[in-house]
């Protein structure tokens, strides 16, 4: 009796579960995927010198200082002659923003009318002039 050899197509042999064909199709897929990754073409914005970019650029930059032990001891200098930063506290503004404001009633023009909202409007100016204002020496700052 003579054997007969049966040829299968790809897809018969996929069904079949034939786990050398399936590795086989997986492998030609992921070449086929990296050439298409590896020659996809990425448009990128040249720089030019001495010009202004329309975007913002961010990149990481590996560097190190040549001499650790000098580079601490600047820190360090630098933070030494940094002094105290003061602030004023909300109460003494709050009352320093009411006796402003019975300043700016009791004293003002008789012949000009400032109305209520206009006194209201200069003192929470007054108010949130001293809430920002920080005090300091001019070393700090710098």
């Amino acid at each position: 009796m003579e054997e007969i050899k049966k040829s299968y197509g790809l897809f018969q042999r996929l069904k079949k579960n034939n786990l050398g064909y399936k590795i086989i199709l997986g492998i030609i897929f992921w070449v086929c995927f990296a050439i298409l990754c590896n020659f996809k073409q990425v448009r990128v914005q040249t720089l030019d010198l001495h010009s202004f970019s329309h975007k913002y650029f961010i990149s990481h930059i590996d560097f190190e200082f040549p001499d650790e032990e000098k580079t601490t001891y600047l820190r360090y200098d630098k933070t030494s002659k940094i002094n105290a930063i003061y602030g004023i506290d909300e109460k003494k503004v709050k009352h320093a923003r009411d006796k402003f404001e019975e300043y700016l009633i009791d004293h003002h023009n008789s012949e000009e009318f400032i109305s209520n909202e206009k006194i209201n409007d200069y003192a929470d100016l007054f108010e949130n002039i001293l809430i920002n204002s920080r005090f300091t020496d001019a070393k700090t700052i710098k």
